[in-house]
């Protein structure tokens, strides 16, 4: 097996937002450095520069999904030679605070990224298993991590035992003019109940930070990935 092969668990929550919605204005909210609301719950300004100053902002990326009908339990994707299938694990569940409302999603993960010997054997195969859609992503993230001394914020390349991802990302499919926005948490490390602890009390860190949204944060506009790529497939082609 490939060294560079990782199989790993997750849970997320993720929101899309339609084209219509100004992106400008949902990327400064995320990145804001001085909201009143952070300036009342951080300890110091110090603090509230040290957490966004840790939003890395990533070069434009494109990943390319395999459509399948109907489903949106099972994601696969490839990148620069790198494939990764994710699979649902468990139940849905519906998460709720006094900002936002969302489904939580629990996956386990392969993300497999083969020799190039290898990689030409795939790649038939891979292109005669179904359609594929090419999703552009300009990415911003921002990286926590959780331990027995409560939360830190560490830059999105660091990699701790225990933590999630915080991530604001602008989405297109290759050749179209409409730009989504998805906003999203992505915890990692422990058992699945310990991913669900750790991807609220990071929604809630994130957010208590944060003014209050004037864009919509709901069950009705919380998808995976699978489903997004559903609903977009099924309105657009």
């Amino acid at each position: 097996m490939d060294k560079k092969n990782v199989l790993f668990n997750s849970a997320e929550i993720r929101w899309f937002l339609p084209p219509t919605e100004d992106w400008g204005a949902v990327l400064e909210w995320f990145l804001d450095k001085g909201t009143e609301k952070a300036n009342q719950t951080m300890n110091s300004s110090a603090e509230v520069l040290h957490l966004f100053d840790n939003i890395k902002k990533e070069d434009l990326r494109t990943d390319e999904y395999l459509i399948i009908p109907q489903c949106t339990t099972v994601g696969v994707k490839q990148r620069q030679g790198k494939l990764e299938v994710k699979a649902q694990v468990g139940e849905k569940e519906n998460y709720q605070n006094e900002h936002l409302s969302g489904i939580i999603d629990y996956w386990s993960k392969w993300s497999l990224q083969p020799s190039q010997t290898n990689l030409s054997l795939l790649e038939k195969d891979l292109q005669h298993s179904g359609e594929w859609l090419k999703i552009n992503k300009i990415r911003y993230l921002l990286k926590l991590s959780h331990s027995e001394n409560g939360i830190k914020v560490l830059p999105p390349d660091a990699w701790p035992e225990k933590g999630c991802q915080v991530e604001l990302t602008q989405v297109w499919a290759d050749g179209s003019d409409e730009k989504w926005t998805s906003f999203g948490f992505e915890a990692f490390g422990g058992s699945f109940q310990n991913l669900g602890h750790t991807l609220k009390d990071s929604i809630l860190f994130f957010i208590s930070k944060k003014n209050q949204p004037t864009f919509l944060f709901s069950t009705q506009n919380s998808l995976s990935y699978p489903a997004w790529l559903q609903f977009f497939q099924k309105n657009n082609f």
